[in-house]
């Protein structure tokens, strides 16, 4: 898991307030993901995964970075859906490492009623169908 640092976007650098603010944040974010991590490793069988916790600017970097050191030979990615947008069939981060990363990727959509995005095709037959009801 990799807890993302929050951005400063600013025209002067941060304020030592801003940066410990952004720390504070961090932190809180990084035991979330510890506990959450914790919770999957006991659902498996003891000694059966390894969990790696990182902090960085960058999901999608930092994870292909990660990928390409340990030298791994496929990557399971759980995409939940987080930033919300549900019109895409995955964010961002999936979206990255699909198109950017070296490995083979297998994705587990767990987004609860997750929409597809369909093509003009795929519109058009609906939208015929919906007619002849």
């Amino acid at each position: 898991h990799v807890v993302q640092r929050p951005g400063l976007p600013r025209r002067t650098p941060p304020s030592q307030e801003d940066m410990e603010l952004a720390d504070r944040l961090v932190e809180r974010n990084r035991a979330e993901a510890e506990g959450y991590l914790e919770s999957i490793r006991l659902q498996l069988p003891p000694d059966a995964v390894e969990t790696h916790l990182m902090v960085a600017g960058q999901v999608a970097s930092a994870l292909r970075e990660f990928i390409t050191q340990q030298d791994v030979d496929l990557v399971l990615l759980s995409a939940h859906g987080y930033s919300g947008e549900t019109h895409w069939p995955h964010g961002g981060v999936a979206a990255s490492l699909l198109t950017y990363g070296s490995r083979p990727l297998l994705i587990f959509q767990d987004a609860p009623g997750t929409p597809s995005i369909l093509t003009q095709a795929e519109a058009a037959v609906r939208n015929a169908e919906s007619r002849q009801e």
